[in-house]
């Protein structure tokens, strides 16, 4: 006659914690891995670049002249001279996204900037930022601070 074999309790008991375990590990992620946190306007202990002042244009045939001023309020936790960042952004009609057709690294805290601007049609502004290196960095944050940019049309085409 056939015998049905025994069922080990014991190994029956690990298969069961084994299952328990894992299920309490999935319940635990589900509710405490996943939390809304809102993002922060800024980091708290590292010093804040400020944003360029009295941006202007000036257009002259097809070279657009950007200038502004450099703040005074830059913290002293800064390296000096800051750098300008200055990129020129061209919008089409139809297409959604901006297309970058030309950026600048200025390094000594300059006060103006010159574009040509091409004949490809659509409209063109330009974002002029200040980047700073932090003179003794923070732990666990990036030296390099970079401020709004600060946005003004050029020219439609």
């Amino acid at each position: 006659m056939y015998k049905i074999p025994d069922i080990n309790p014991l190994k029956f008991t690990k298969m069961k914690n084994l299952f328990y375990t894992f299920a309490c590990i999935l319940l635990i992620s589900t509710f405490t891995g996943c939390y809304d946190q809102s993002v922060p306007e800024s980091k708290e202990g590292v010093a804040k670049m400020p944003e360029v002042t009295g941006l202007t244009v000036s257009l002259s045939g097809n070279v657009a002249t950007l200038t502004w001023g450099i703040p005074t309020n830059i913290s002293p936790l800064f390296n000096r001279p800051v750098s300008v960042i200055v990129q020129v952004y061209r919008f089409r009609p139809g297409v959604t996204s901006p297309v970058r057709v030309n950026l600048q690294t200025l390094t000594t805290e300059a006060t103006t900037a010159s574009y040509t601007i091409p004949a490809d049609a659509g409209n063109y502004y330009a974002v002029v930022k200040l980047r700073g290196y932090l003179k003794e960095p923070v732990w666990g944050y990036s030296s390099e601070i970079w401020s709004l940019g600060q946005n003004i049309f050029l020219i439609t085409r």
